[in-house]
């Protein structure tokens, strides 16, 4: 289960109503229930990492057959790499491990750029198909996360918070100002989103939300 931001960081966001804890919007027994947004959270980090070509979650490829391209360099098909734990090549009869390292009198190979998945051999790499067989981590580690990604997601969220029905009853009076703040929210999220995210721009409203104020509007009027 993929969760790109916290209840808590949602809010923040949102700021609170007074000064006490049980003064934030998503706490127990008050405008929203945490549960809720945790659902919400983990539907919304499946999206944005959906809308990425290569997920941000880390994730283990096992075994992956590379060609050999007789150059002493390979590229996996997915990045960034956090890790390989196994590396292989064919001999002729089985595939043979490799060792990691930066050694290159007694190493086989080492990473050389995470971020694109490239790792170099120390001396010439095999030439023919599926010559190689790798297992490996990429994505990111929850330290490594891209700070957008959290943004994007903590603001998707508190919009999905904001349109609910119980958080327009319950702040009637300062409700005109937090459809406005959902609009800049919005901005800022599709924004990233083409900018960081998406290989392919799309429009906010294929994310189930609107970009548009009017709509905005509208639903906040709903019952959901």
């Amino acid at each position: 289960m993929v969760m790109f931001t916290t209840v808590q960081k949602v809010n923040d966001l949102l700021g609170k109503k007074g000064d006490n804890d049980s003064d934030y919007y998503i706490v127990s027994g008050g405008t929203i229930d945490p549960s809720a947004v945790e659902r919400w959270i983990t539907r919304r980090s499946g999206i944005v990492n959906e809308e990425h070509t290569r997920n941000y979650q880390q994730t283990t490829v096992t075994d992956e057959f590379i060609d050999g391209s007789g150059l002493p360099f390979l590229n996996t098909d997915y990045y960034p790499i956090i890790s390989v734990s196994s590396l292989k090549v064919y001999d002729g009869a089985e595939y043979d491990a490799k060792t990691e390292g930066d050694d290159r009198d007694n190493d086989d190979f080492y990473i050389d750029k995470p971020k694109s998945g490239l790792i170099k051999f120390w001396s010439k790499a095999p030439y023919g198909l599926r010559m190689i067989k790798i297992t490996y981590d990429y994505g990111y580690a929850t330290a490594d996360m891209p700070s957008y990604v959290e943004e994007v997601t903590t603001k998707m969220v508190a919009v999905d918070a904001v349109l609910r029905q119980e958080f327009q009853e319950t702040c009637k009076d300062l409700y005109p100002k937090f459809l406005s703040l959902a609009k800049l929210w919005i901005e800022d999220y599709t924004n990233l989103l083409n900018k960081r995210i998406r290989k392919k721009k799309l429009v906010s409203r294929s994310l189930g939300t609107y970009h548009n104020y009017s709509a905005l509007v509208d639903l906040g009027g709903m019952t959901w």
